[in-house]
């Protein structure tokens, strides 16, 4: 990310801008079971599992920004708030000022190094130094699991831990400071793991315990680098003073040491966003702002700004860990307190800065202890975490048609300075730079895409399988010349016109609409037909609006084949108000989108000569429905009708929502007059519903059940 002279303004935009793809600071899990999620376009308060008194360290996804794993340096958690899979006896600790830090892998986006120091004498243990080890996230699941734990980095090393990106852009510097010594050890971290011995620079105060505190209150205080790297603050708790450095991020070098006068106790800094303030809190409730853009001690002393001071001293609580986060504030921890203080312009002068104590507030649940999440503040000047190898990505159909013109897209990660494009069987078959023209591909059959990009000596490719399938058009009919009397069985083949040899159609879907008062489907034979063998999946049969819904799914290694009848439909011919009915269809195959097909309905006449008079008393009174008895009803009822000619019948119950919640009758029925029994068990009070349907005829009556 360039620096810009309007820094302000960059950092009012900042969520937006840095919400389009890097995302690993969205998430942060600090003090006791707190956190806060930065993904939304207003920080909101979440819970975590995390129980520390100081340092804490957390990542999230750089695209989507959900959580992958955080730590106190004594316990690692995954993104489900549990123990990662072997984390056990990890050796930071919860006392230890920076505790943890989580440096990416150089080059690797799946693997992540967890750095930690551990609290010494401070808390009564022996000081075993500064450690790491390493994270898989393609372990359990993609929760990720610890596959090398707690390998020795500094054997006397203090609480102060942080890590600087190389000045090219991809590699580390993780930074540690000594104990009882003056020295900083700068360890570069690149692809291959932490290279050589560390860059050592002995300079600035010797960290150790003074005179009368002791147990290792030297250690206490942040360590933390500018966000382009090129300065470095530490806090000196126990030495009335805080320190600032120049450091080389080309070399690993601290040099140039300026001594900060202040009240004691300093335990957090945080440089600004743009690098030209200093903000330095003391446990004592005390914040100043100190302009670093000057070359001296007395200089930046003079800048000295108090931008607040805790006046009560019946206030239970200190200042802690200051972090900028990814809304471009800075935040500040405060001890048991559900509240974070807030600078809310960090990059301007004094009080136009906007501190304010009460200025983020935490779950109910939760509530801040000393530190905040550990993290890289380069971050916030260079972006993305991720870097090195540029990860080849791109985006195009798997399935296409002969001749379609295919859109092919590039989403490759880290800025690639060559895209190498190959189609093997498409025009074009190949092609350089970032969009590829749209690609076609003439033949039927399997192929690869392949793309390679290259930044430097460093490069990375991915494939795809693309299926080309052949465009055809698959021609169905039924016969339209279908005639018999009333009550005939009607046999009604389903043709498909012309062959389908080469067509691939292993899997289709077949539709059938008829007129419900006027024909029955039976029955469908498949027997002897091209789709004998094949498997009938009912999707669905509803005789009442004379609807047939069924996938036909080919057995093992065969397709469609040939032409002829695909399957014979059997109906049984009922007396309606009509002596036709249209036999509409639709065929659609399912596993090949580049098969369009054609459906020619068929149509079914019944002779009904001599039912005249009948035909017309179907509308009269020979039918009837009389109601239900008694009503209301407290758990079971009669509900009367009548029919006045032999046909498909359907009582159905709906309860006040139209939703059908039983089925009486469904079936073929003779005239007369007939009574039918509900009964309700199961069923709650209210008001219901009662449909019957006799050919064409319907009629609809309500009752009231009302149960004790």
């Amino acid at each position: 990310m360039k620096t810009i002279p309007l820094l302000l303004l960059l950092f009012t935009l900042l969520p937006s801008a840095s919400s389009l793809a890097q995302r690993e600071y969205n998430i942060w899990c600090l003090g006791d079971r707190a956190g806060i999620d930065f993904n939304g376009a207003a920080p909101v308060a979440i819970s975590c599992a995390i129980n520390t008194l100081e340092g804490s360290t957390s990542i999230a996804d750089r695209r989507t920004g959900r959580l992958l794993f955080y730590s106190d340096g004594a316990t690692l958690y995954n993104r489900d708030h549990l123990p990662m899979a072997g984390s056990d006896g990890m050796k930071g600790d919860i006392n230890s000022t920076q505790g943890s830090l989580i440096v990416p892998m150089p080059g690797d986006r799946q693997r992540y190094y967890l750095f930690t120091t551990d609290a010494g004498a401070y808390a009564g243990t022996p000081n075993e130094g500064a450690f790491y080890s390493v994270i898989d996230m393609t372990a359990d699941g993609g929760r990720g699991a610890v596959v090398l734990r707690n390998v020795p980095l500094l054997a006397s090393a203090g609480e102060k831990l942080t890590a600087i990106r190389h000045r090219d852009g991809c590699s580390y510097w993780v930074l540690v400071h000594g104990w009882e010594s003056d020295g900083f050890y700068a360890y570069h971290l690149t692809d291959r793991g932490i290279e050589g011995e560390p860059v050592v620079s002995n300079v600035g105060s010797i960290h150790r315990d003074p005179i009368p505190e002791g147990r290792q209150a030297g250690m206490i205080g942040y360590m933390k680098a500018s966000p382009n790297g090129r300065r470095l603050a530490v806090a000196l708790y126990a030495e009335k003073r805080s320190e600032l450095f120049d450091f080389d991020d080309a070399t690993g070098v601290v040099s140039n040491p300026i001594v900060i006068p202040s009240e004691g106790q300093d335990y957090g800094v945080s440089f600004s966003p743009d690098n030209s303030k200093l903000y330095i809190g003391s446990l004592s409730m005390s914040l100043f702002q100190y302009d670093v853009t000057g070359g001296d001690s007395a200089s930046i002393a003079a800048t000295r700004t108090l931008l607040y001071k805790e006046a009560d001293r019946t206030v239970n609580t200190h200042f802690g860990a200051m972090q900028i986060a990814p809304d471009g504030r800075i935040y500040q921890a405060r001890l048991d307190s559900r509240w974070l203080g807030v600078i809310a312009n960090p990059n301007a002068a004094g009080a136009a800065c906007g501190y304010t104590p009460n200025g983020f507030e935490l779950v109910p649940e939760g509530k801040a202890r000393l530190g905040l999440p550990n993290l890289i503040d380069s971050y916030f000047a260079q972006g993305d975490l991720i870097c090195g190898v540029p990860l080849a990505r791109f985006a195009m159909s798997d399935t296409v048609c002969t001749g379609d013109s295919v859109v092919v897209t590039d989403q490759t990660e880290d800025e690639p300075e060559i895209w190498s494009w190959t189609f093997p069987g498409a025009e074009p078959a190949s092609w350089n730079g970032a969009t590829p023209p749209k690609v076609v591909y003439a033949a039927p059959g399997s192929y690869q895409a392949t793309l390679t990009v290259r930044r430097g000596d460093r490069t990375s490719s991915v494939t795809r399988d693309v299926v080309v399938m052949a465009r055809g058009e698959l021609r169905a009919s039924i016969d339209r010349g279908y005639t018999g009397n009333l009550g005939a069985t009607f046999r009604v083949p389903v043709k498909l016109d012309e062959a389908m040899d080469g067509a691939l159609l292993r899997d289709m879907i077949f539709t059938l609409n008829y007129r419900p008062g006027l024909l029955r489907l039976d029955s469908v034979v498949s027997d002897g037909a091209l789709l004998d063998g094949w498997r009938f999946d009912s999707l669905g049969i509803d005789r009442t609006l004379g609807l047939y819904r069924v996938r036909l799914v080919a057995p093992a290694g065969a397709q469609l084949r040939g032409s002829g009848t695909l399957m014979t439909l059997c109906f049984k011919s009922y007396l309606d108000s009509v002596d036709s009915s249209e036999l509409t269809f639709d065929l659609r195959a399912t596993d090949n989108r580049c098969m369009y097909a054609t459906a020619r309905p068929g149509l079914i006449r019944v002779a009904i000569c001599g039912y005249h008079t009948r035909r017309i008393m179907s509308t009269g009174p020979d039918f009837a429905l009389d109601g239900n008895r008694p009503d209301p009803f407290g758990r079971s009822t009669r509900i009367d009708f009548t029919l006045g000619i032999d046909g498909p019948v359907t009582l159905t119950i709906h309860d006040a929502t139209g939703r059908m919640v039983a089925t009486l009758i469904d079936g073929a029925m003779e005239p007369g007059s007939y009574s039918i029994l509900w009964n309700a068990d199961g069923v709650p009070s209210g008001i219901y519903y009662y449909r019957l349907v006799a050919g064409s005829w319907s009629r609809t009556g309500s009752m009231r059940l009302v149960k004790e």
